[in-house]
C-alpha cells in the first residue's frame, strides 16, 4: 500500500470537518518499534510548532483510548494459540512469569511509596511500570 495511501486509511474527521491522525495509529503505519522513540518525535513536532508561532494545544491534542479490561490476556491467548478454558499463567515461561511478578510488585511498592490515591495517578504509574517491564523482557519473548 502506498504510503499517501496509508495516511488516507487512518485519517479521522471531527464534528467540524478537521482532519486528524492518531499518535497511536501514525506509530504503526510510520513502523516504529519502540513507542518512546516515537514519543520523541512528537516532542520534536511540538516544539517546531512552537518555533514556528503557533500554540502546540492547539494542534497536538491529549487523548487516551480506552480498551477493554482483559484485551491484553484475549491477545496473549490469540498468539499462543491458547482455547479460552486455557489459563495463561500456565502456558508462560520462567522469563514471562518473572515479568509479571516484577511489574505488579513494582506498581504495588510505587503506589504505596507515593500514597497515590486517584484512578488517573495509578493508571499513570501501572504505564510507566508495564512499558519498561514489556520493552525488556516480553518484546525478545516469543508467544
Amino acid at each position: 500500500m502506498a504510503t499517501h495511501t496509508k495516511f488516507e486509511a487512518i485519517k479521522h474527521t471531527n464534528e467540524i470537518g478537521q482532519e486528524y491522525w492518531s499518535a497511536r495509529e501514525l506509530f504503526e503505519v510510520l513502523e516504529y518499534i519502540k513507542w518512546d522513540k516515537f514519543l520523541n518525535v512528537i516532542g520534536k513536532a511540538k516544539q517546531a510548532c512552537k518555533n514556528s508561532g503557533q500554540e502546540p494545544n492547539d494542534h497536538f491534542h491529549r487523548v487516551e483510548k480506552l480498551v477493554e479490561i482483559g484485551s491484553g490476556e484475549k491477545e496473549i491467548h490469540t498468539k499462543k494459540g491458547l482455547k479460552k478454558s486455557q489459563n495463561i499463567l500456565d502456558h508462560m515461561g520462567s522469563t514471562e512469569l518473572a515479568a509479571n511478578l516484577f511489574r505488579a510488585t513494582h506498581t504495588e511498592e510505587k503506589l504505596k511509596r507515593e500514597n497515590i490515591k486517584t484512578t488517573p495517578q495509578a493508571k499513570a504509574v501501572v504505564r510507566a511500570s508495564t512499558s519498561p517491564t514489556r520493552e525488556k523482557l516480553f518484546y525478545k519473548t516469543t508467544f
